[in-house]
């Protein structure tokens, strides 16, 4: 009789996380315990459970944070820290909850610089090269065209991209310090060009009546929510020849904190913070840390909708594209990140 079979944990979840893990260690029969006991009985009664390991530590803190209890997720993280004092992730963590305990939560974007230096550090570098080089390839292939970017951000994927041959921009950027950047560097490269201080959502309301040839986007459209695409889609096939997409191929987790998708989180974002070793306390605490603790932050609204991009080409087949091609670009910390190159068959009426 197998292990599976032994086991009082429901099968099919079992079968699930050891699909994804490959294994039936003790590590994992204990993050199982754990998940089953927080679901019966909630945090109140888990805090005693025994943790011989790191993760099993790390896990309760999470499931603290989760319910909103600060205190008990700082001493959860300092016990993992001791179990496991050379993991950045335990030390990252165990400093960003000192701090959430003394001054409450903040923003993931509140700092600038955080992000800036975790946007152009790391394996962000090779990323973004493979996603500019994607970009230009694609330009390429006309003899003229016409761009719309949707979250350009500071341009760091799409500047360096730009080729002669393209006639227009638009650009759509919610950030005025951001998108101000893009517009000097579009008038320094003498790009005709348009910029639009909007999301894509107040955007669509009241676009200017124009075409474009290529619309693309890059690590943007995940932080809408899914049911919000469909009718963003069909506007899209309806205003441009062709929709490049640039996401993460994300598996999908069956529920926010369930041990795979924790264990999932912890080892990328230990191997992230891994990337910074000069600058690794300002990414981290300004940018990474309070991005994983927001996985598990029922207290704030979601801003991040990452998914298989299987799923992505479902939205798309469902707003009316047909020919869609996948390109693998890059093997980032996170997860494989891919470019969805996709075309409506004809014009859909949103």
């Amino acid at each position: 009789m197998s292990k599976v079979e032994n086991s009082n944990v429901e099968n099919s979840e079992w079968l699930q996380f050891a699909v994804i893990w490959g294994n039936f260690d003790e590590e994992t029969m204990n993050l199982l315990k754990i998940w089953d006991r927080f679901k019966e009985v909630g945090f109140d009664q888990i805090q005693e459970i025994p943790t011989n390991d790191a993760i099993a530590s790390f896990y309760l803190a999470l499931l603290a944070f989760n319910t909103d209890h600060i205190e008990a997720a700082l001493s959860f993280s300092q016990k993992a820290l001791t179990q496991a004092p050379a993991n950045p992730l335990y030390v990252q963590a165990t400093t960003y909850l000192r701090n959430v305990l003394k001054h409450g939560k903040k923003s993931v974007y509140v700092s600038a610089s955080g992000f800036s230096e975790f946007i152009r550090g790391g394996g962000n570098t090779l990323l973004y090269q493979a996603v500019t080089k994607a970009l230009r390839n694609i330009y390429h292939q006309y003899s003229s065209l016409t761009v719309l970017d949707i979250g350009v951000g500071d341009g760091l994927a799409m500047l360096p991209a730009l080729t002669t041959n393209i006639c227009h921009v638009d650009v759509i950027e919610p950030s005025k310090t951001m998108l101000d950047h893009v517009r000097r560097e579009l008038k320094r490269l003498n790009v005709s060009h348009q910029a639009f201080p909007s999301t894509l959502q107040d955007f669509v309301k009241s676009p200017p009546k124009k075409s474009w040839d290529v619309i693309q986007s890059t690590f943007c459209l995940q932080s809408i929510a899914p049911e919000e695409r469909a009718s963003l889609f069909k506007w899209m096939a309806n205003t441009g020849s062709r929709l490049i997409i640039v996401e993460f191929d994300v598996p999908e987790f069956p529920d926010q904190c369930s041990p795979d998708r924790v264990k999932y989180i912890t080892e990328r974002y230990k191997n992230g913070l891994a990337e910074y070793s000069e600058n690794q306390d300002l990414v981290a605490q300004e940018f990474l840390i309070p991005v994983l603790f927001g996985y598990f932050d029922r207290t704030s609204a979601r801003t991040n909708f990452e998914h298989p991009i299987q799923e992505w080409i479902v939205q798309l087949r469902n707003a009316g594209y047909q020919t869609i091609e996948c390109l693998d670009l890059y093997s980032y910390w996170w997860a494989p990140s891919m470019l969805i190159d996709a075309m409506p068959p004809r014009r859909i009426v949103p």
